[in-house]
């Protein structure tokens, strides 16, 4: 463990407990049951279902989008030349990634959203890598981002932040390396 590494387990210890991210403590929580998209469900309040893309589609601000399992992506388009949708929430879903063709990101997140308690990556076994950076997060014009308790895996990038993203608690491991696509970091800000 590096000296940093090791400072920062102490500091957390004195202050009440600290636990390394890991498949134990992010990712959907045990017990969730989640609906598949697009086999069970095809579209909800403010989003549906986007074949072309293999992604959810954002229709408006605001969309919450909660205990879904989904072969694709987020693909937030920017309504008519303008910005993305913004104060998106997103929790304890899983996004594969497979056959994603709606850009190089996976999740595409607008300002002020939240994600919390997911799972990115991993194709359809858990285990391909997917050429996509696995979240987008602008967090632009001062409302700022939140992703917590993520289990980030099997992309070519993990995270691509913006300047009002905080990251907390989140597992990124299992990224490529170059063998695949070319990917080297994990995050990118």
């Amino acid at each position: 463990m590096s000296g940093l590494a090791r400072r920062l387990q102490q500091a957390a210890s004195a202050a009440g407990g600290f636990a390394w991210p890991d498949a134990g403590n992010t990712g959907i929580p045990v017990g969730t049951t989640l609906q598949h998209v697009p086999a069970d469900v095809t579209f909800g309040t403010g989003w549906h279902w986007r074949s072309d893309t293999n992604s959810i589609s954002i229709d408006s601000d605001g969309v919450v989008l909660d205990s879904l399992d989904c072969d694709g992506g987020i693909y937030n388009p920017t309504p008519d030349g303008g910005s993305q949708h913004i104060d998106i929430t997103v929790t304890n879903c899983r996004f594969r990634l497979i056959n994603w063709t709606a850009g190089g990101f996976g999740i595409q997140l607008g300002s002020g959203s939240t994600m919390s308690h997911c799972e990115v990556g991993g194709g359809a076994d858990g285990m391909t890598f997917e050429r996509s950076t696995g979240i987008e997060s602008p967090g632009a014009d001062g409302a700022a981002n939140l992703i917590e308790y993520c289990d980030l895996h099997h992309l070519t990038h993990a995270l691509h932040t913006g300047g009002y993203t905080t990251v907390n608690n989140c597992w990124l491991h299992d990224m490529d390396t170059g063998q695949n696509y070319g990917g080297d970091v994990a995050w990118q800000s």
